[in-house]
């Protein structure tokens, strides 16, 4: 029933045969088994790689959005089990309220990108996602022990109206936590529970916003838990064969590619 009910809302898909119809959900579960790929080989690029890819295949951006941070969340609960003793629930739950700050002007955001129709949501993404990778690596803050608290507040409040409006809300999140002089468990501890606590209120948000239709997807990412499973497996294979290193440069080159073919791909097709 979710699958019919996201087919019929995804303008490529709705009408189609059902070759065309299960080509579109197939597609569907791809991109959130390499999202997951990426993600657990890695350690970022969960949203990153899922939003613009399914904005390719069709799907609109709130569905998008709200697919992708059910899955996400499922991802990341399981991470904060598997290192909860890293967790540091008291300062997640400090910055994880920052992050409604921005999420009612990234839903302002997002509600621009969907008038301005399917296209510049593309473009939208695909710069984000420029400047966003762009940042990653010429932003190599100094780890130190203690970071000042208007920078936790800063890198909250961005990740939430990101999250709202591109469901992409990662980043500012990482270079804040690679701030500080954290071992790998507490690093990937915080920014998993920062994913997970922000999700109820945008889930509330955009379902307040959108209707049913983000109820619907984010069921739909619950639903596509096998995918996160086995593309969790597939990110440990690739790092025991290459190194963490030589990984992120190719996701990140992929990243790159991702992004400029978002931005091209309107004015190439017209």
């Amino acid at each position: 029933m979710v699958a019919r009910y996201i087919v019929r809302r995804a303008p490529l898909a709705s009408g189609g045969s059902l070759c065309r119809i299960g080509f579109f959900l197939l597609e569907i579960v791809a991109v959130i088994t390499v999202a997951a790929m990426v993600q657990t080989a890695v350690g970022f690029g969960f949203g990153l790689v899922s939003v613009p890819l399914l904005l390719w295949i069709g799907l609109p951006l709130p569905l998008a959005i709200a697919l992708v941070i059910a899955a996400g969340c499922l991802q990341s609960a399981y991470g904060m089990w598997v290192v909860r003793d890293a967790l540091d629930m008291r300062e997640g739950l400090r910055l994880a309220g920052f992050q409604l700050v921005g999420m009612p002007l990234g839903i302002l955001a997002l509600r621009t990108f969907v008038d301005r129709g399917p296209d510049f949501a593309k473009q939208g993404v695909g710069v984000a996602l420029l400047v966003l990778l762009t940042a990653r690596l010429v932003f190599r803050p100094t780890p130190r022990d203690h970071v000042a608290g208007i920078w936790g507040a800063l890198a909250s409040s961005s990740s939430g109206f990101l999250s709202a409006a591109l469901g992409i809300g990662g980043p500012p999140l990482v270079l804040f936590a690679l701030a500080h002089r954290w071992d790998v468990a507490r690093t990937r501890g915080f920014l998993w529970t920062q994913f997970v606590l922000g999700t109820p209120p945008l889930v509330i948000i955009l379902a307040y916003r959108f209707g049913i239709d983000s109820l619907v997807a984010f069921a739909g990412g619950i639903a596509l838990t096998p995918c996160i499973v086995l593309g969790a497996k597939l990110g440990f294979v690739l790092t025991r064969r290459w190194r963490e290193a030589t990984l992120s440069r190719a996701a990140t080159g992929m990243l790159y590619a991702v992004a400029i073919a978002s931005i091209a791909g309107p004015w190439i097709s017209r």
